[in-house]
């Protein structure tokens, strides 16, 4: 997580100093990893019995999606889909 921020940061610095590739590279490393730490939680609240939860958090990795690199949007989605449909089976009457 400190290390998200540390790149978040430094895109803030790149920015200002209008490096503005930099800052993109910057920014989507602290989005990449961000969405990797999470990827287990939303694993965690899927086994943890609360579907509610475990579907917030399946919707907050698509808003993330669009802001990462195509290899990783690309390997997320799969883990968002494959997590999808194990909430599905749990649901009442599938």
């Amino acid at each position: 997580m400190e290390l998200a921020q540390f790149d978040d940061n430094l895109a803030l610095l790149f920015l200002d100093e209008h490096r503005l590739e930099f800052a993109k590279q910057r920014n989507l490393q602290a989005l990449n990893l961000l969405a990797e730490l999470a990827m287990p939680a939303y694993s965690e609240a899927l086994k943890s019995g609360s579907p509610t939860i475990a579907q917030k958090a399946l919707g907050n990795l698509l808003r993330v999606l669009p802001e990462l690199s195509d290899q990783d949007r690309s390997r997320l989605r799969k883990s968002h889909d494959a997590l999808q449909n194990q909430l599905q089976k749990r649901r009442p009457g599938h």
